[in-house]
């Protein structure tokens, strides 16, 4: 029984000694947080009498220690006076002597072509200039015109204009853009406006003569924050490291008056990467503007002039080939029609499927009819040669003709009936395109909506893309089996020419029959088929 009292006894002391640990870690809690906000209530307290969180404050103390370490470095500055010094005036006036003078120059060579060439062409081997040579527009003129093989000739300009570009590794690239971007950061160097700025120092101070005894002064600095920033911003691209001995020979080449001291160069080079090293003018700026978080953006990256280079190249030669294969293709379409129609004033026979149609199509930015010239061709010769002068040959072969073999015969007699078939739809085609026809009347109702009308001007789109198709088909199909009775005609004709026609076994009976030589009739035959296709296909090409 007293056990059993001890230690319920017991059990209730831990219990207490439980509560009483809790109670004293809740007021060490307490007490931690009442001292913490104490002491955040006293800083805010000093801080208001001590200006400590103030930004301004903050800027101050900044640039207090900015003038201590100018007053230590520089003699540009007279911290106590805020004033930029004669040796500061001195600095921008050595360099204003010796790049000064390259202002003229350089002034417009970012939008110069011709120095931008110049530069290029500086690095390039004497076979790339060689290659250039031979790509200019007056060489691609002079070889397409005299060549006998212009498609020949123009695959070879095209290697060519292939090659030249892979020549240019990316070491070359990289080394003439560099270059480039190097002559910019001189560009912006000796375009400065010292004079401007130097004539806050000396009023008195004439402009480019160096002769002149400077009388400069000091002068507050407040004067000049603007040309500072401006000049900081040319020190940012500043680099000592860079190959400027080359620069000077390629300036020296464009103009021979142009030479530069190297030894007098490289001097005024280091007291540049001095300032810049230092940053003695950003400090300044910083005073003067009393902002210690100034900081300068270059005032432009890398560019390329490689690039441009080989593109004015290549389109140059491109745009002349294209030029001279579309005069050889437009001689080529005229002496054809002439062979064909003879010496006729026009040969349109198209109503509705136009260039002229193609207008309103352009207006409205759509490609309209892409086949209208083989499509109008098409139309003349049938109308005009082939049902009075082709037709009653290609019969008389068929009809009285007894062929060697029924494949020959088969394969004539198809082609000639798809000719006669399909080149009276290039006459349906352009009809169809009428008003008063189904498909005209639909063209004209979206032509009028598709001004502000999207879904009617793709529907416009559509409908012409169709009727495009429509005369491709025509076209194909004409060009292939005029070939095929061409080419039978041909080997007929070959037959004669080595004196024993053997595809058509009664030739000779049927040459008794002609008032007129048969073979000549067919020659005469096989040579419109041959023009009428070669006009087509020239009329086809880009």
């Amino acid at each position: 029984m007293l056990g059993d009292i001890y230690i319920d006894t017991w059990g209730q002391l831990q219990f207490l000694l439980f509560q009483l640990l809790l109670f004293l870690l809740e007021l060490t809690y307490r007490m931690i947080y009442i001292i913490t906000m104490l002491t955040d209530i006293i800083e805010k307290i000093l801080a208001i009498f001590t200006g400590e969180n103030d930004p301004n404050a903050k800027n101050k103390k900044i640039i207090k220690d900015i003038k201590k370490g100018l007053k230590k470095s520089t003699k540009f500055f007279n911290v106590k006076k805020d004033e930029v010094t004669v040796s500061l005036a001195q600095f921008f006036y050595n360099i204003y002597k010796i790049a000064s003078p390259y202002s003229d120059l350089l002034g417009s060579i970012e939008t110069s072509k011709e120095f931008k060439r110049m530069i290029v062409e500086n690095f390039m081997s004497q076979s790339q200039l060689d290659a250039v040579e031979q790509l200019t527009v007056e060489s691609i003129n002079s070889r397409l015109l005299a060549s006998k093989n212009v498609k020949l000739t123009a695959s070879k300009i095209h290697k060519e204009i292939i090659a030249l570009v892979s020549s240019f590794s990316s070491e070359l690239t990289n080394r003439i853009n560099s270059t480039f971007t190097l002559m910019l950061v001189f560009k912006e160097l000796s375009c400065f406006n010292y004079y401007f700025l130097l004539k806050k120092f000396d009023s008195r101070l004439p402009n480019y003569d160096f002769v002149y005894k400077t009388s400069f002064s000091d002068i507050s600095g407040t004067y000049i924050i603007e040309d500072l920033k401006d000049f900081l911003e040319i020190l940012a691209i500043f680099n000592t490291s860079s190959n400027w001995k080359e620069i000077f020979e390629i300036f020296s080449k464009y103009r021979s008056n142009m030479s530069m001291d190297m030894k007098v160069w490289n001097k005024t080079v280091r007291s540049i990467q001095e300032v810049k090293s230092s940053n003695v003018l950003l400090n300044i700026v910083k005073v003067i503007d009393e902002n210690p978080i100034y900081e300068v953006k270059p005032i432009f990256n890398d560019i390329s002039i490689v690039e441009d280079y080989i593109r004015t190249i290549r389109d140059d030669a491109e745009e002349s080939l294209k030029k001279v294969l579309k005069q050889k293709r437009d001689m080529a379409i005229t002496k054809y029609i002439e062979m064909i129609f003879g010496d006729v004033t026009s040969i349109e026979r198209n109503k509705y499927y136009t260039k002229h149609a193609n207008i309103t199509y352009e207006k409205k930015g759509l490609i309209g009819y892409t086949y209208v010239d083989p499509i109008n061709f098409l139309r003349a010769f049938f109308l005009d040669y082939f049902k009075t002068e082709t037709k009653p040959v290609i019969e008389i072969l068929l009809i009285k003709g007894k062929w060697a073999t029924h494949v020959t015969s088969q394969e004539f007699s198809e082609a000639f009936y798809k000719v006669q078939e399909v080149l009276p739809k290039s006459i349906d085609l352009d009809n169809s395109l009428a008003d008063d026809e189904p498909s005209g009347s639909k063209i004209k109702t979206m032509l009028r909506k598709s001004g502000s009308d999207m879904i009617a001007k793709n529907a416009l789109d559509s409908e012409v893309k169709t009727i495009n198709s429509q005369a491709k088909v025509i076209v194909d199909t004409s060009v292939t089996n005029l070939i095929i009775i061409g080419n039978i005609i041909k080997a007929i004709l070959e037959e004669y020419k080595v004196g024993k026609v053997e595809t058509i076994i009664n030739w000779k009976e049927l040459q008794a029959a002609q008032d007129e030589p048969l073979e000549e009739t067919l020659l005469n035959t096989y040579k419109k088929l041959y023009y009428i296709v070669q006009l087509i296909q020239q009329s086809l090409k880009d």
